[in-house]
């Protein structure tokens, strides 16, 4: 089966330097065309199964793909990881003013999270869970697209690379940025990270 990890456009206040997890953003002009430039690989892809997160920036992504009359599943077990109660706080007020708690984040990325919010454990528990249970009930020629966010997609990389979550911000993905996964029983093999249709084309990646 062929599995498509996109990341959603991009949002409006991208680089306002505040810690966004899981408040509920829509697209930027910009991001809803970054959306629309998926049109036409999709259409030719016959996909089994469209799934999006419940946050506003992805469903718009996956509105500015398709039309409503797909069958579109919204989950919210594909969120982006919650940061409790540093969510819309500037960055560098965590650095500064709550010191211990930005250092102590710093050096366990995958155990430390902010005050009622999540670690990147908590994140990878919760998102490979889901991830399984679609892969599960997968037949053999599936194609199904994941539309989510990078801290997801971060999450699913790492266990497939077996990778340490402290070390998950080595992975980089634009936003509406693909990841191309081709699985079967034995596992996953990643085909290509971080794609875009022009760099679909112009490394002639077949899928």
């Amino acid at each position: 089966m062929i599995i498509y990890l996109l990341r959603h456009a991009e949002p409006v206040n991208n680089n306002s330097g505040k810690y966004i997890g899981q408040i509920d953003l829509p697209l930027s002009e910009k991001g809803e065309m970054q959306a629309q430039e998926w049109r036409n690989f999709f259409k030719r892809q016959y996909l089994t199964r469209i799934i999006t997160s419940d946050l506003t920036r992805s469903k718009q992504t996956v509105y500015n793909i398709f039309s409503e009359k797909h069958n579109i599943e919204e989950n919210p077990a594909f969120r982006e990881i919650s940061l409790g109660d540093w969510e819309g706080l500037p960055m560098d007020y965590v650095r500064q003013k709550l010191t211990n708690e930005y250092n102590q984040r710093g050096a366990d990325l995958a155990n430390y999270s902010p005050p009622n919010g999540e670690s990147f454990r908590d994140l990878q528990n919760r998102v490979m869970k889901e991830f399984q249970n679609v892969i599960s009930k997968a037949l053999k020629n599936d194609k199904i697209l994941i539309v989510t966010h990078i801290g997801v997609i971060r999450v699913i990389l790492a266990s497939i690379f077996e990778m340490p979550l402290q070390k998950i911000f080595t992975i980089s993905v634009d936003y509406s940025g693909m990841v191309l996964l081709e699985s079967n029983s034995r596992g996953h093999v990643v085909r290509g990270i971080n794609l875009n249709p022009c760099s679909l084309k112009q490394n002639n990646i077949k899928i």
